[in-house]
């Protein structure tokens, strides 16, 4: 990937990421409105987006590690490659 696309692709994938906290937050307050009003199905229809939502930005942060790392790896190996 040429460093240009990189960077479009982690501010893309920081984007997505942020997007996920919103939903979760909003999947989580449906969670507890239907815990309090006594909505059982309501809750398990919201528990079960929130379990989704959790695990998708898990993946998503999970890829940007591994891009963020793999990115600090080819830095380094050219800063080792300049200096021979």
């Amino acid at each position: 990937m040429k460093p240009a696309d990189t960077k479009k692709f982690i501010k893309d994938l920081k984007k997505e990421i942020y997007k996920l906290d919103l939903q979760i937050d909003l999947a989580k307050s449906g969670m507890d409105i239907a815990k309090s009003l006594g909505d059982k199905a309501d809750y398990k229809s919201n528990k079960l987006e929130y379990d989704k939502l959790i695990v998708q930005k898990n993946i998503k942060n999970d890829l940007l590690q591994s891009t963020l790392n793999k990115l600090s790896m080819d830095k380094m190996a050219r800063t080792t490659n300049k200096t021979f």
